[in-house]
């Protein structure tokens, strides 16, 4: 087989249009699992100690990237010419939340980093959006 007949054959499987999306989707949850393993291992002491059960944190954890898989779904069926038309309102908002740790009354100290906001019972990061 000449150079040439192998780069076409490896032309044709990835011109699938498909194949970047199975690849993402993979990536995604291969990465997903070795985190929720580093977060069971890494959390599983202090979960103990603080709640009797060493599975707590990571079971909060697993519910959030469950509750994120199904924002992932509804982001991946809206339209493109609709993400197009709120550009401009996210990007007001994501500027908007970067300011809020700045305001004393409304940002928490995390391991003296004072880039969290504490709401409903939540702690984020306002970056992570």
């Amino acid at each position: 087989m000449s150079t040439n007949s192998t780069v076409r054959e490896y032309a044709k499987v990835f011109k699938r249009p498909e194949l970047p999306f199975y690849l993402i989707i993979w990536s995604v949850i291969a990465l997903s699992s070795l985190g929720l393993t580093m977060v069971l291992s890494a959390s599983a002491v202090k979960s103990l100690q603080d709640n009797g059960s060493t599975y707590s944190i990571f079971i909060k954890q697993f519910f959030f990237l469950i509750l994120a898989g199904f924002g992932a779904y509804w982001a991946y069926k809206v339209r493109g010419s609709i993400w197009q038309s709120v550009a401009r309102y996210s990007l007001l908002l994501s500027v908007f939340f970067l300011a809020l740790p700045l305001v004393p009354s409304l940002g928490k100290n995390v391991n003296g980093n004072r880039n969290w906001i504490e709401f409903a019972g939540f702690t984020l990061q306002p970056s992570e959006f």
